[in-house]
């Protein structure tokens, strides 16, 4: 096969893998695109494109609400670490996390 069936492939491949892991879910939570059109978005190579731009913008502001929750629950502001510093952390103590943010 050749890249572009690769490509045209891989989409439904990965719409297997993702069924029930409610990553619609959190596309429409961040309010960046509705269920339907990411439902849609493993029958056309375009539109699976868009999904996965999508789902890292989606991801990353998820991972800025949760860092601005931290920094609510801190009471001196001089305490809180960097977002960096932040993310090192929950890689740490949530080996999940790091799926998250690309590590």
């Amino acid at each position: 096969m050749g890249g572009f069936h690769i490509e045209m492939n891989l989409p439904k491949l990965l719409g297997d893998w993702l069924q029930g892991s409610d990553w619609t879910a959190a596309l429409v939570q961040a309010n960046i695109t509705t269920p339907s059109r990411v439902d849609s978005a493993g029958s056309y190579v375009t539109r699976t494109r868009y999904a996965q731009q999508v789902t890292a913008a989606a991801l990353y502001i998820l991972l800025n609400r949760a860092y601005r929750q931290y920094l609510t629950h801190i009471p001196d502001g001089d305490n809180a670490i960097s977002f960096g510093e932040w993310c090192d952390m929950q890689c740490a103590e949530q080996p999940q996390f790091k799926y998250n943010i690309g590590n």
